[in-house]
């Protein structure tokens, strides 16, 4: 059974961010991620658990998680994810998680990841854990509270 995890992750090593098996590209990104600083709110296999009935799958295990930010990132290597079947079965995983409010990034590869994509997929994670801090500073007690410069 998977769990259902959305709670709050107390302080861990980047070894215990990370699951006993990974890939070199998931490897690379977390390196990264963690030379950006970006890997404090950040916990690795996170899984979730769905209605099939509703959502059409069980479960999955996300990639990287920031559960503060409700943001889920999954890197899809293209010798799997490029197949029918699964590219149908990631689209039912992306928006039964949308329908729990998170956001959701897939980033495709070619293994072995290049640098260019290593770098670009960085970035991209970067630029919207700052939107997604800077929307949970903007709302409070569930009200957005919108800023006007004048």
């Amino acid at each position: 059974m998977i769990p259902n995890i959305l709670g709050v992750y107390g302080k861990m090593s980047w070894r215990e961010k990370l699951k006993v098996s990974v890939s070199s590209a998931e490897l690379k990104i977390f390196m990264e991620l963690q030379r950006r600083r970006l890997t404090r709110n950040m916990t690795t296999q996170v899984g979730f658990k769905f209605d099939p009935e509703v959502d059409g799958v069980k479960g999955t295990f996300v990639d990287f998680y920031f559960a503060p930010y409700l943001y889920a990132v999954f890197l899809d290597g293209e010798q799997i994810h490029t197949k029918n079947r699964q590219q149908i079965k990631d689209e039912l995983i992306t928006k039964a998680l949308e329908r729990k409010g998170i956001t959701v990034d897939r980033f495709m590869y070619k293994p072995p990841i290049s640098d260019a994509r290593l770098y670009a997929i960085a970035d991209k994670i970067k630029t919207t854990l700052k939107t997604l801090k800077s929307k949970n500073n903007n709302t409070k007690h569930g009200t957005n509270v919108i800023v006007v410069d004048d």
